[in-house]
């Protein structure tokens, strides 16, 4: 059987899989580029280049998909895997690494991933699974062919003789995990995915550290009442009605297809609402319970705190220092403890993940927010009070 190489742009098949290539025998694989490249916008053009290219480097056939050059982020995953069709024809397919700093890039594995269910990349950081290597006559004919078809890219720099080297390392992966992982880490528009547990997150040693430092926080607060605003898939909502069954705890979640994946897992333990937090107003609570907020809520449940009486945030320490900290004392609310819970890095289906640690922040109702409004009006920061 034949296979497949997708690649961005006309040029990357011989800067960047030019060993894919030129290792194997002529005929034995299909090229497709996404996008035409800025110097060649003209599709017709682009195509018959991108043609000959790959014709001269033993590919079977070529073609350029119907995308005109326009900037990275103005091309979805969703529009390349539809463009592309049914993969389903090709023994292997090959792409770029979903761990590639180009946007693009990263939107071509992504839409590759959704479409087949195996998928070999360029390595990113992790393990390398396969190796192919070129000989230096193999090399410098590839480099030869770069010159012959984009010259105008080498005139250009937009190829760079830094990249260009006789071997390809390979990393093998499933196609979901390169569309999930394309998606961006707990995308709250997931409802394509069809499997439970899309980010893994019990499988996470560093989501087990932060759920543990979260448990901690909240065991140490009296409380009776607890909102968790941002439930997710009900990982954490679990452990907290298996930890305290006799006690009401409230769950807000935006997203439908987790809000579906949390009614199943959490049943009637917990007291569940679809929506926009903010929306419902008011809940009386002991404690307000919010983690990773910043993803999804598209505004602060303001109603919610200032009818709380504690809170709790769990987020990457940066937006502590930010936004939560601003936000939580002009509604009154005073800082108390914090936990950090340190960075790491850890696979996620093969694909390395940075972690870039987090606070888990406790804040207690101190002085009326517009007391404290009025105070720091009477008494700005650094005056004499």
């Amino acid at each position: 059987m034949t296979d497949l190489l997708v690649c961005r742009a006309p040029g990357d098949e011989l800067a960047e899989f030019g060993p894919l290539l030129l290792s194997r025998p002529p005929g034995t694989i299909d090229v497709i580029a996404v996008t035409a490249h800025p110097l060649r916008p003209d599709h017709v053009a682009g195509e018959s280049v991108l043609r000959a290219s790959c014709a001269a480097a033993g590919a079977r056939k070529a073609r350029l998909l119907p995308f005109a050059h326009l900037p990275e982020d103005r091309i979805d995953a969703g529009e390349i895997a539809s463009a592309l069709g049914d993969l389903g024809g090709y023994e292997r397919i090959f792409t770029h690494s979903a761990q590639d700093p180009r946007p693009l890039c990263a939107r071509v594995a992504a839409a590759v991933g959704r479409s087949a269910p195996v998928v070999w990349t360029t390595a990113g950081g992790g393990c390398v699974d396969h190796m192919v290597q070129t000989t230096e006559q193999q090399f410098v004919r590839g480099l030869a062919l770069l010159a012959d078809h984009y010259g105008d890219l080498l005139a250009e720099g937009m190829i760079a003789a830094r990249d260009l080297r006789n071997i390809a390392l390979l990393q093998r992966h499933a196609g979901r995990n390169l569309y999930r992982y394309g998606r961006g880490y707990l995308d709250w528009h997931a409802g394509d995915f069809d499997f439970a547990q899309p980010w893994e997150l019990e499988a996470s040693a560093y989501e087990a550290r932060r759920h543990a430092a979260e448990m901690a926080m909240v065991a140490s607060l009296p409380w009776q009442t607890l909102v968790e605003v941002g439930a997710c898939e009900g990982a954490f909502t679990a452990k907290l009605c298996d930890a305290y069954p006799e006690r009401h705890i409230v769950a807000f979640e935006p997203d439908p297809f987790f809000f579906r994946t949390l009614q199943r897992r959490i049943g009637d333990r917990a007291e569940l609402h679809q929506g926009d937090a903010e929306a419902a107003g008011a809940i009386p609570c002991d404690l307000l319970f919010m983690s990773s907020a910043i993803y999804y809520l598209w505004r602060m449940p303001y109603s919610m705190l200032r009818s709380a009486r504690q809170v709790v945030v769990s987020h990457a320490q940066r937006f502590h220092r930010g936004q939560f900290d601003h936000v939580l004392q002009a509604q009154g609310f005073e800082p108390v403890r914090t936990t950090q819970v340190p960075a790491c890095i850890e696979p996620m289906e093969g694909i390395l993940e940075v972690k870039y640690g987090g606070a888990v922040g406790r804040a207690a109702r101190g002085m009326p927010a517009r007391d404290r409004l009025l105070a720091q009006r009477l008494h700005p920061r650094g005056a004499p009070g």
